[in-house]
């Protein structure tokens, strides 16, 4: 019985002195937590939502999160250009050569009317009038030709004088090709066109002879593109082009840790509703980012209890050293954030290590500002995911010593 005392007695004795040890510690446990929190924070700030852009590298590697279906507007594109490339040219014939050839032919036979009216008693001298009948008219007339046209009756004049510019003006609306040979040339094939039309004709071989000797040399090449017709058209056709889709089934690689972000990765991102952390890697963002701020803050406790042990005891100054620790490394996330890559290097210099390294040696000496200036620079790289950025940092915060 009286050793059963004893136990009890031994036991209420301990759990008194670790009552007591307890609230003497609460202060340091307090403010501990609090910063192991804060730094976890900080550290895992930009974790659960990263920012993707266009020419930087991927932070990290991103999965599709669930199946989906999205718009690939590259291969879209792409096929939208190719029915657009699809679609024949609208050739037209041009109206004004076409205005100006049947005007042509009417003033040729208006010429040669009005030398059939001052010489009609006389083919010969009709004939002796026009030296040279190939260059007297617009259109050109061979001598022979032009002798056939004035031994005509003046009703057989007319009657081919008005089929010409008839056949001449059709042929042209309908378009006419260029030679192979030479551009400013008709091709054989509408030539063969103008002898078709005309061989149905109820004209007797001269009449018939004589409309296609002047229609063949009247007519020239009046096809030309038109432009506006032709993007209308492919703008039709685009228009019907459906949206390319693609799959993307769940757990494949959309991106890779250290790939260049190129615009169609970004869009399949934004298609797929953001990036998120997957539960799983959630939480390892996270224990990773509290594990490396309770390695921080076990290295400063252990630095304080060899080297200023006073402090422990002190509320204030923990605190104090909590806040500049705190929002030491809070400036450096935030620099690092608005810097967003690409000015590191520059922003090393201004990371406020060497402010915070005086701070520390006021409040716990030297030794513990010293420690504290290796584990802020280990953070400025972490943070800025730059080696260099430790160095530079460490420094920067030494000479501040």
């Amino acid at each position: 019985m009286n050793f059963l005392k004893r136990i009890f007695n031994n036991f209420k004795e301990k759990a008194a002195s670790s009552l007591k040890n307890f609230n003497g510690d609460y202060n340091v446990m307090l403010i501990a937590f609090s910063a192991w929190i804060i730094l976890t924070a900080v550290m895992c700030w930009d974790y659960a939502n990263d920012n993707f852009q266009i020419g930087h590298p991927a932070s990290r590697d991103v999965k599709a999160i669930y199946d989906f279906t999205y718009i690939d507007e590259d291969a879209t594109e792409k096929e939208k250009l190719k029915a657009a490339g699809a679609v024949d040219k609208v050739i037209v014939p041009d109206k004004t050569v076409t205005n100006s050839v049947t005007h042509s032919v009417e003033l040729t036979f208006s010429k040669i009317a009005a030398c059939r009216d001052r010489h009609r008693n006389s083919i010969l001298k009709m004939s002796a009038a026009v030296d040279k009948p190939e260059t007297a008219f617009p259109v050109f007339i061979s001598a022979d030709m032009f002798e056939n046209i004035l031994s005509l009756s003046d009703s057989s004049f007319e009657l081919v004088r008005n089929t010409s510019k008839v056949v001449t003006r059709n042929i042209m609306n309908e378009g006419v090709d260029a030679s192979d040979v030479n551009d400013k040339l008709v091709s054989a094939h509408d030539i063969d066109r103008i002898k078709d039309v005309v061989s149905h004709l109820e004209l007797n071989e001269i009449e018939k002879m004589i409309v296609i000797s002047v229609a063949s040399s009247a007519v020239r090449p009046n096809k030309k593109l038109d432009w506006l017709a032709t993007k209308d058209l492919q703008a039709d056709k685009m228009s019907k082009i459906e949206p390319v889709s693609k799959f993307i089934p769940k757990g494949q690689i959309i991106i890779r840790e250290g790939e260049i972000v190129t615009p169609i990765q970004l869009d399949i991102i934004k298609s797929m509703g953001g990036v998120s952390l997957s539960q799983a890697g959630r939480i390892k963002k996270i224990a990773a980012g509290g594990i490396g701020a309770l390695v921080m803050l076990l290295l400063v406790y252990f630095g304080v209890k060899k080297y200023s042990p006073q402090v422990l005891s002190e509320r204030r100054l923990l605190l104090l050293l909590a806040i500049i620790m705190i929002v030491s490394a809070i400036v450096f996330k935030a620099i690092a954030v608005v810097s967003d890559g690409d000015f590191n290097e520059l922003c090393f210099y201004i990371m406020p290590v060497a402010a915070s390294a005086v701070l520390i040696e006021m409040i716990a000496g030297s030794s513990v500002a010293f420690i504290c200036t290796v584990i802020l620079s280990t953070f400025v790289a972490v943070v800025s995911k730059n080696a260099s950025a430790s160095f530079t940092s460490l420094f920067t915060g030494i000479i501040a010593l």
